[in-house]
């Protein structure tokens, strides 16, 4: 039985298994963290991690998730929005997809949450006044994360005194516009509208602050004393010497938002001027940017990541009706074997004794004295077990080995499909030169003929190991096996040992066959059988899976 710790403490694992909760795709690989809208990509990664670094990759495919099931993309695409104009979007968008995903799942606002305090509970003022504006950026993303997240909104009020000390009355109107955000934002499209509107707010504030801006310019220009004392009040604007900030703090407590008569500082207009012209990586950052750029770090200090590969739909020729018929006859062989074995292991037994369901035709014994009148069972667990056989197509394999190996494959797909409560599939890899895999038979679907494979490319066998653990966790069945064709060795080989290790720790038993080559023998030494040609596939297969479905305990 796999346990639930052993999943949600490998990354590759639980990214597969919040996949599939949320319906979306996960790919690991690479050395980048972004989602393209309709699939989650991960860099290569370590299988296994300290709990900070689960929690981040947990909330990246929760946040991303949330995205790709709420947003509305074609919305984005069409209202082209300016650098700025994005990231505030952003800001908004990314609190109403969440909280549409926490409403589904609940189980990911708690995580997404602790991470949100994490990342957003402090915040320092910008360094130099040619960046204060950045702060009105921040100011929106704090105040949006406070909503859900109260640890947020001491580090949002802090923003916001530095916005009315730099900036005085912006914030009261953003805020008017945040109240409306709070209120009803119900799709991608409102959260277009108000970044809109809150970039007029920025515009307009502008506007009317100029006048003031401008006549100080002038003095400037007049006075060369008075230009001494203008520097160090722009100097000062963002930055009060504490006296003055302890009675600025005073009165933004009180009269928040409100305009004040204050000459405002030529730093602080070019500051907030240049928003408009900053790309979207200067500006801050929202929850999805810092978590990949975590990950991104993350991965970098990695020596031998992870690589998954990744599923490629391929429509397959079927089998010449030679090469059918030969595997046929071969698997009939194979399943009268196997099928007389698991009829007799799942025989059920019936007991008369003091316990039980009372049995009528035992009723006469009473008259003896004998209490034996009742009826119990003696159950022997049977087969309840998912089996995927991972075919190695590698160009090494063409000619006689590659059509050996489809005709065994299909033989045993042919053979376990017939058998109760055996749930087979069938996966080739590489696809071409790549390290994806090409599902030929998935777990549950009926079986084709369409095994007609050729070989070419490296044996990534651990990419693709990786793969079959993602799909064996969520199959229904207690048992898990996987059975590897291959004629070598891999060529990504620590992968393929941290697979094999993974899937010892999740008791998922791996064995394997090898065709016309003993490589397999130092992969999975005493759990792998040789053939040469297709008559020996039986006893090879009834060899390894007699003891591999029919153990007593397990089955």
């Amino acid at each position: 039985m796999i346990r639930q710790k052993d999943i949600l403490n490998s990354l590759p694992l639980l990214a597969s298994v919040l996949g599939h909760r949320y319906g979306i795709q996960v790919k690991i690989g690479g050395a980048s963290a972004y989602t393209n809208g309709q699939i989650i990509h991960l860099p290569q990664m370590a299988p296994e991690n300290d709990t900070a670094v689960v929690e981040q990759v947990r909330s990246y495919i929760d946040h991303e998730s949330a995205h790709i099931r709420h947003t509305n993309f074609e919305d984005i695409r069409q209202a082209s929005l300016p650098p700025l104009t994005h990231t505030l979007f952003n800001a908004i968008e990314d609190w109403r997809v969440e909280n549409c995903l926490s409403a589904l799942y609940p189980g990911c606002r708690e995580n997404l949450h602790r991470m949100i305090q994490t990342l957003f509970s402090s915040w320092t003022p910008p360094a130099n006044e040619q960046d204060a504006a950045t702060a009105i950026v921040d100011y929106v993303i704090l105040t949006v994360r406070s909503w859900d997240v109260r640890q947020v909104a001491a580090a949002g009020n802090a923003a916001g005194c530095f916005l009315e000390r730099c900036f005085p009355g912006i914030r009261k109107d953003m805020d008017a516009i945040l109240e409306r955000v709070q209120a009803h934002c119900p799709d991608t499209r409102s959260a277009i509208r108000y970044a809109r509107d809150l970039v007029r707010c920025i515009l307009q504030w502008m506007k009317q602050s100029q006048p003031r801006s401008s006549a100080k310019d002038r003095q400037q220009k007049v006075s060369p004393q008075g230009k001494g004392r203008a520097k160090n009040a722009g100097e000062n604007r963002c930055h009060p010497p504490k006296e003055e900030s302890q009675k600025q703090s005073q009165s933004d407590s009180y009269g928040m938002g409100e305009k004040k008569d204050t000459d405002i500082s030529q730093g602080a207009m070019e500051s907030i001027e240049s928003l408009f012209v900053r790309k979207e990586e200067e500006l801050p950052q929202n929850l999805g940017e810092r978590l990949a750029m975590a990950i991104e770090e993350l991965q970098q200090g990695i020596s031998k990541g992870i690589t998954v590969a990744s599923a490629r739909q391929k429509t397959l020729p079927k089998l010449d009706a030679f090469e059918r018929q030969k595997a046929l006859r071969e698997s009939v062989a194979l399943r009268v074997r196997l099928q007389a074995l698991l009829q007799a292991r799942c025989l059920q037994r019936t007991h008369i004794g003091r316990r039980g369901q009372l049995h009528a035709a035992s009723l006469y014994r009473l008259s003896t004295g004998n209490p034996k009148v009742f009826r119990s069972f003696s159950v022997r667990k049977g087969i309840n077990t998912a089996v995927h056989i991972l075919l190695d197509t590698s160009g090494s394999m063409r000619g006689q080995a590659i059509e050996l190996a489809r005709q065994s494959c299909y033989a045993m797909a042919q053979t376990l499909s017939l058998i109760p409560r055996i749930n087979p599939a069938v996966t080739a890899f590489p696809a071409t030169q790549t390290s994806d895999v090409i599902p030929i038979l998935q777990h549950g679907n009926a079986l084709s003929d369409n095994f007609q494979i050729g070989a070419a490319g490296d044996t990534p066998l651990g990419a693709a190991l990786w793969w079959v653990l993602q799909t064996l966790i969520l199959q229904k069945e207690e048992r898990k096996l996987i059975l590897i064709l291959t004629d070598g060795y891999p060529s990504d080989a620590d992968i393929c040992k941290q697979a094999l290790e993974q899937g010892d720790k999740l008791g998922i038993e791996i064995y394997g066959i090898g065709i016309m080559s003993r490589a397999i023998e130092d992969i999975l030494p005493k759990k792998s059988e040789v053939i040469h040609r297709l008559p020996e596939l039986p006893a090879a297969m009834f060899s390894l899976l007699q003891q591999a479905l029919l153990r007593e305990g397990l089955a």
